[in-house]
């Protein structure tokens, strides 16, 4: 936890007006609090102190319903140890995103970016999904999915508390380490990319969910988590001052998981010759089926039908 954290949480006229303290759970220190504006205050204290493009930093969120040792990207996880998953999901990843830009012949498939698209719909890739709004954060972290598909979000947690994370990446002023037509920025330690700005609005989903993913600058079998960039840490209870945004319709299912109707590139991805890509290229770089992910399919809640 950073400095400014523990400074912001000692201010005697915050602690005496409201529930503010510092815990620990064993492997990670975090901000309890029960109040959204002192939450929105601490957001703002953060991206004030720490985020600054014009000091080379951003400040990105993600909102968790669990909370987990470190910061790990999907496709790093449940690893077995003594085992070729890491080499074989790494080359898998890069052999789906080749196979599928073959298929459909897109430039939102190209690259990096296409890579970290997919973690859109359900596959597992090398990137952490991070967003840039509280009330964004908020709503992953107040809601659990439903652990079969068609995937429901219900509209409060069952858990008694919510976790947000606050990450800090390297923006570099001048912008020379930006990959060029990728929309990357590159650091020394840390690479991000705003999906808003080098997607297509086609990829409704990364646009209605404020898409933005970050990983470690040079990542591989060793280091590829990014808990060390995680500056601040809040857990809350999940209570109606922290989800009545649900009553809004711009935070409903249908908003945050567009239907292939409105979204194209989920279109695209539902069919079935796309589950077959991933199922083949699963096979052929020797993993279990499941290990690449899949193209999630969801159940709105309010009216009952997949999308």
């Amino acid at each position: 936890m950073h400095e400014i954290i523990r400074e912001f949480c000692g201010k005697k006229w915050l602690s005496k007006k409201h529930t503010i303290r510092i815990e620990s759970n064993g492997y990670r220190e975090y901000v309890y609090l029960d109040n959204p504006l002192v939450l929105a205050r601490l957001a703002g204290h953060v991206k004030h102190n720490l985020g600054q493009p014009i000091k080379g930093y951003q400040i990105f969120m993600r909102g968790q319903p669990n909370d987990y040792p470190g910061m790990v990207p999907s496709i790093f996880r449940n690893i077995p140890k003594m085992s070729n998953n890491y080499k074989n999901r790494v080359n898998a990843y890069n052999d789906l995103i080749h196979r599928l830009r073959e298929m459909k012949n897109l430039k939102r498939f190209k690259g990096p970016i296409g890579g970290a698209l997919l973690q859109h719909y359900g596959i597992r890739t090398p990137w952490i999904d991070l967003v840039d709004n509280l009330f964004i954060a908020l709503w992953f972290a107040t809601r659990e999915r439903s652990q079969k598909e068609p995937f429901r979000y219900v509209k409060k947690s069952e858990k008694d508390y919510g976790w947000i994370y606050f990450i800090q990446v390297e923006d570099p002023p001048n912008k020379k380490f930006a990959q060029e037509g990728e929309g990357i920025i590159t650091g020394k330690r840390t690479m991000w990319c705003d999906l808003r700005c080098y997607q297509t609005s086609l990829s409704l989903r990364a646009h209605t969910q404020h898409g933005i993913f970050a990983s470690r600058n040079g990542w591989g079998e060793t280091n590829y988590d990014l808990d060390e960039f995680v500056v601040a840490t809040v857990k809350f209870p999940i209570t109606s001052a922290f989800t009545q945004t649900s009553d809004f319709n711009i935070f409903s299912m249908g908003y945050m998981f567009p239907s292939p109707y409105y979204d194209h590139t989920y279109k695209i991805l539902k069919k079935g010759e796309v589950s077959t890509l991933i199922y083949n290229t699963e096979r052929d770089n020797d993993l279990d089926e499941g290990e690449l992910g899949s193209i999630y399919k969801y159940v709105s809640y309010r009216k009952q039908y997949v999308i």
